[in-house]
């Protein structure tokens, strides 16, 4: 007789805990295993993720856990255990959700190069932000630069993220400011590539027009005077000028008003490019590394709307979790230490 054996293996899983530290009506904190509460959020119901992993092997974050990232012999086995991280962080974010991440280098590893190109095989690298800090503290190496800043990625799960522009203001440099006395022309390449002349006409009312006068043939320096020499419709003329603007063929989208007007602003109102200038701040929280407000702050109005939920797996001393209650966002915040828990709720209790 024959008999067939069928065995059944049995494995028991160990419950996970998740810990609800503190819970108001927009802002949560959880105090454990950042991998273990990604797995039990929902999928697609995250705005926002911003936030920044423990460094590799510079600081001890008084956990006694051995979860601790940061804290593994290698750098490919802490690189290993932020991908799995921000898997669960992928599948947690909505479709139109943006992820920036602040990571530094330690010993000169290449760890942020390798972590991006790492999250570039399941996420869309939008920006690479580069975070100079004026007021950075010695690095204490003897024979390299001093280190002043941090990268800061943007990842996306998809091309139809969210994304808001925000503008700063900046004051225009007197050598670089023109003057309604200054005689002021344009040039500006066309299609043939004829480079169009246009000289600008001050009104009375505090406005401008720009006219086209003809197509470049010269410029000419005669009794200390600068003149332009144009050709329209057969005919030579020439401007005395103090001042051009040229756009070449290259620029296309590039506009000489846009030039124009700048040049004649006290201050002139722009995008924000991806460095971002933001001092570090006196660290009242007794973390090692805190986030600036600023920055933080930037981050939000960059990547999400009011009411919109911004997690931070990583959460240190609650400053996402600090300017999204002041900025009208709410926020998931988890945590290992449970120390640091209780700064996180005492900044959203106390408004500090």
């Amino acid at each position: 007789m024959l008999f067939t054996f069928l065995f059944f293996k049995i494995t028991f899983k160990k419950k996970v805990v998740i810990l609800l530290f503190y819970e108001n009506a927009e802002h949560k904190i959880y105090n454990g295993d950042s991998l273990q509460i990604l797995r039990n959020m929902e999928d697609n119901s995250i705005d926002c993720i911003i936030t920044s992993p423990p460094y590799f092997n510079l600081r001890d974050y008084k956990t006694n856990s051995k979860k601790e990232i940061g804290k593994e012999r290698e750098i490919n086995i802490y690189i290993a255990k932020l991908v799995e991280i921000f898997l669960e962080c992928k599948r947690v974010l909505k479709d139109t959700g943006n992820i920036f991440i602040n990571i530094d280098d330690t010993g000169f590893n290449l760890i942020p190069e390798k972590l991006a190109i790492a999250l570039s095989n399941f996420l869309l690298l939008q920006n690479k932000i580069i975070w100079v800090k004026p007021n950075a503290m010695p690095s204490g190496f003897d024979k390299k630069l001093q280190h002043s800043w941090e990268y800061i990625y943007h990842f996306t799960k998809t091309q139809d993220y969210k994304f808001n522009k925000i503008k700063t203001t900046k004051k225009v440099s007197n050598n670089n400011k023109f003057s309604k006395s200054d005689k002021i022309i344009l040039i500006n390449a066309n299609e043939k590539n004829e480079k169009i002349v246009s000289i600008v006409k001050f009104k009375k009312n505090n406005t401008y027009e720009i006219k086209k006068v003809g197509v470049l043939v010269n410029f000419e320096e005669k009794n200390n005077k600068k003149y332009v020499i144009v050709k329209n419709r057969g005919k030579i003329k020439e401007y005395e000028y103090t001042k051009k603007i040229t756009r070449n063929k290259y620029n296309k989208k590039f506009k000489v008003e846009n030039l124009l007007k700048y040049y004649l602003s006290d201050n002139i109102e722009k995008n924000i490019n991806d460095v971002f200038e933001i001092n570090l701040v006196a660290n009242k929280s007794m973390h090692v590394a805190p986030f600036p407000p600023d920055l933080i702050k930037r981050l939000i109005l960059i990547g999400t709307n009011e009411n919109d939920i911004i997690l931070d797996p990583f959460a240190g001393s609650g400053t996402v979790a600090y300017v999204s209650k002041k900025l009208n966002r709410k926020s998931i915040n988890i945590e290992l230490n449970k120390n640091y828990c209780e700064i996180i709720k005492n900044r959203l209790l106390n408004n500090h």
